[in-house]
């Protein structure tokens, strides 16, 4: 849903100076908003074309609502109000948007990360080296919001125009020196990076799972590589050299760039020394320097993302050694290989591997370090026989015990069924994997599963869990 945004007036000549104005002078802008429903008299109403309609289609109940102009991508037939017309009206909203509150990315330096997966963790140990190195981060993302201040509920998606702005105004106001975007494939298709200028922005990997709503990999590729439109003059791009179609970025990017990688050359490498069920150490390398970090999250997409989170501070000027003390730091990231403990006398890691590649690499991450059976239970999914049958074979190939089920009507009361039924299947020296897609079951799931499993582990059943296990 748009908001409405109202401060010191802005001057849409000034800011948008390619356009064409028409019809009349504008005033300073001082509101706007993209729904016409929320128009007030006086506010600017940019018509936006996104998945569920084309604003130009609403200008004219705009119009009727009180808004005192109208900004659109071709001149509509209004009359008695003034029109700007802009290439890309999405941008042309960013734009005012983030005007209107001053342009916090001014004084901010804000980072973008995109990909398939490893957002959300790359942003949460990113955010810990910045703390690490006396840093002030704020943060917006799946794991959560943070404006230097107080913390909210995280956002599904990547939140419009005017929220964004919100969020990173606060920032500033509360004295942030950072500030940490999470950006899904969809913001970006709705230029949502309009206007922020950007010191780092990164794109952590592509993998085909993230394609289904851009219809061909190419289109996906070229939507994620909106994330660099958002670079301001001196930024730096971070890219995933074991990502071949990451690599096909850059020789179409102007900025500087850093790279990352585990198995091509790269500017910032690593490598896994030992590992064992509890932590796993690693070597990171930036030209002739290396770091060694011990971390207590399992698998090579965590190094992976350790990576991504050490190159991006590295663009950003943090040594190495600050970079391995904030890695360290993070003992568990929320349904990103989150071991829980309770001296029950196996394994169990709760996961938010939802698609084949990340399934995938969770498993083999899993085998590894565990000698026993591996016991997995993957779901809800949403419907596709297609990804289905791709986790099923996966399953087969790298566990003793499993079971996946698609989305039903009551997600949360079958998962906790569902995590029942592996725990009393395991024994002594067994690994249990539960992946869950939390945008599935509810954004703070897998923290109310963790506090579940730990009741069960000590003997402190709660109904709910009574109930399903039976």
């Amino acid at each position: 849903m748009a908001e409405l945004l109202a401060q010191v007036g802005v001057s849409l000549c000034e800011l948008l100076d390619d356009a064409q104005f028409m019809g009349g002078q504008f005033a300073p802008v001082t509101s706007c908003t993209s729904d016409w429903r929320q128009v007030l008299p006086g506010d600017i109403y940019v018509a936006l074309v996104t998945a569920d309609g084309d604003g130009h289609d609403f200008a004219s109940e705009a119009v009727e609502q009180g808004a005192s102009a109208v900004v659109a991508e071709r001149a509509l037939p209004l009359f008695g109000v003034p029109q700007c017309i802009v290439e890309n009206s999405q941008t042309a909203f960013g734009q005012i948007c983030q005007a209107l509150v001053g342009n916090p990315c001014d004084r901010l330096q804000v980072v973008g990360i995109a990909g398939t997966s490893g957002k959300s963790s790359v942003a949460c140990l990113f955010e810990s080296i910045l703390k690490t190195a006396g840093a002030c981060p704020g943060a917006v993302g799946t794991l959560g919001c943070s404006d230097g201040y107080s913390s909210m509920r995280p956002f599904v998606n990547t939140p419009a125009a005017p929220t964004l702005a919100h969020w990173l105004s606060r920032m500033d106001a509360n004295g942030c020196t950072h500030g940490i975007l999470e950006f899904s494939s969809q913001g970006l298709a709705e230029g949502r990076v309009a206007g922020l200028g950007l010191s780092v922005a990164c794109v952590t990997n592509l993998q085909r799972s993230g394609e289904y709503r851009h219809g061909t990999m190419e289109n996906y590729r070229r939507t994620m590589q909106r994330i660099f439109d958002g670079l301001d003059s001196r930024g730096v791009a971070v890219l995933n050299a074991d990502d071949p179609v990451c690599c096909r970025m850059l020789a179409e990017l102007d900025s500087p760039v850093m790279t990352f990688g585990m198995r091509q050359p790269a500017d910032v490498t690593a490598q896994i020394v030992e590992q064992f069920v509890g932590e796993q150490t690693l070597l990171i390398s930036h030209g002739t320097a290396s770091v060694a970090v011990r971390s207590r999250i399992l698998g090579a997409h965590h190094v992976e993302n350790c990576l991504a989170a050490a190159t991006i501070a590295l663009a950003s000027g943090i040594d190495l050694a600050t970079i391995a003390r904030g890695l360290e730091a993070v003992s568990r990231i929320p349904g990103r290989m989150d071991r829980v403990e309770c001296g029950q006398g196996y394994a169990i890691w709760i996961d938010a591997a939802d698609t084949p590649e990340r399934l995938r690499a969770s498993l083999q991450a899993i085998r590894g370090v565990v000698q026993g059976r591996i016991i997995c239970a993957v779901g809800p999914v949403a419907n596709s026989k297609q990804k289905c049958s791709a986790l099923k074979q996966i399953l087969e190939q790298l566990t003793d015990i499993s079971v996946v089920y698609e989305q039903t009507s009551h997600p949360l009361a079958d998962r906790i069924a569902t995590a029942a039924w592996a725990l009393r299947r395991a024994r002594p020296g067994d690994a249990v994997l539960l992946a869950a897609n939390p945008k599935l079951v509810g954004g703070d799931y897998h923290e109310s599963e963790r506090e579940l499993i730990e009741q069960m582990l000590t003997g402190d059943f709660c109904e709910e869990f009574q109930k399903h296990a039976a």
